[in-house]
Formats: structure tokens, C-alpha cells, sequence
């Protein structure tokens, strides 16, 4: 984890215990017991409360791909491209991806982005195929 992101108020919690003494236990407002670090009840607590998660990532072709298998078999790379640059989808307010290694990596929310996006403008990405005989067309799929 970078500094930056480590100082990025989003992913912080900080709590301050400020002393006061009392003559019993049950004269105190709370009772929180301290315990230190490197014991075993830390590193067993550690283990339940701490455990880092890490979001699914998608390439941009995934994405496409997925998009494709969900009928919207128009929707390219060069459509995506063109839909996260007017979306602002990079910035990292958004918090829709991140860059790893010089590669950007999509995450779940831009996923959906994408699918209502395709939603919406369906007749754009789905094929239309021509049924014979007729002047009527249908979707495919």
C-alpha cells in the first residue's frame, strides 16, 4: 500500500483513548481492555477483524467480452474506450478502476456502469437479423 493511500482519509479509522481514572468498574462510562500487539490474542483478532479483501479487476477486454456474451454483441473495445473517456471513468473519484503495473483494471461498479449503459442503448449494440419473407426484423439471441 503506497502512502498515499495509506493517508487517503477513505481508508482510515482512528480512534483516540484519552485516560480517565475511576475508583471501580462499573463507575466507568466503558471498559475496553488494551491489548498488545504481537500476542496471541492480537494476532488471533488480526486474523477476524482485520483481513484485507481485494476487489475483482477487469481488463477492458473482459469487460467487452462479458458485454458481447449478454447479447450486446456490437459493443467493441473501441465503444468502451469511448464510454469511460466521456464518463471521466478514470478519475480516480469514481473509484470505477486502478492502475496495476501500467495496466488499468476495472472494477465491479464500472461493470454495472457498462451493462446499463449497453441497457439503454440497445438497439446500438444488439444485432438486428432480418427474418425472410418479411419486411419485419428481429432481435438475436
Amino acid at each position: 500500500m503506497s502512502q498515499e493511500e495509506y493517508d487517503d482519509s477513505r481508508f482510515s479509522y482512528r480512534v483516540a483513548f484519552v485516560q480517565k481514572v475511576t475508583n471501580s468498574k462499573s463507575a466507568a462510562d466503558q471498559l475496553f481492555q488494551l491489548i498488545p500487539p504481537g500476542t496471541e490474542v492480537s494476532d488471533a483478532m488480526n486474523k477476524a477483524f482485520l483481513k484485507e479483501t481485494e476487489k475483482i479487476k477487469y481488463r477492458p477486454k473482459t469487460i467487452v467480452a462479458q458485454m458481447q456474451a449478454e447479447g450486446f454483441v456490437k459493443f467493441s473495445l473501441h465503444k468502451h474506450i469511448l464510454l469511460w473517456q466521456e464518463k471521466d471513468a478514470k478519475n480516480p473519484k469514481h473509484q470505477y478502476g486502478t492502475q496495476v503495473e501500467a495496466q488499468w483494471y476495472w472494477y465491479e461498479p464500472w461493470l454495472k456502469q457498462v451493462r446499463e449503459h449497453c441497457q439503454k442503448e440497445e438497439p446500438l449494440y444488439k444485432q438486428i437479423v432480418s427474418v425472410p419473407g418479411t419486411t419485419k426484423q428481429k432481435k438475436a439471441g
